[in-house]
């Protein structure tokens, strides 16, 4: 499983790639479709709007997205 972060995180990258699973980090700059083509899976860490870039670059139904907020508690 290869799997495409949408955004710099390393503590994310280092437990997925600790759990044995090939991850991929992309800045927001070079987040495009080209870039997660071979992803199985992408994973956006950030807000809304890296969120949302995220999905608007899948081409795939196939490709799940997961969104992992970096920092909820500046929206409490």
């Amino acid at each position: 499983m290869q799997c495409s972060l949408a955004y710099h995180s390393l503590t994310q990258a280092n437990y997925i790639s600790d759990s044995g699973i090939k991850t991929t980090i992309v800045s927001r700059a070079d987040y495009t479709a080209d870039s997660i083509k071979d992803a199985d899976m992408v994973l956006a860490a950030g807000g809304d709007g890296t969120f949302l870039l995220a999905a608007s670059q899948i081409r795939s139904s196939a490709i799940p997205l997961i969104g992992v907020n970096t920092d909820p508690e500046k929206y409490v």
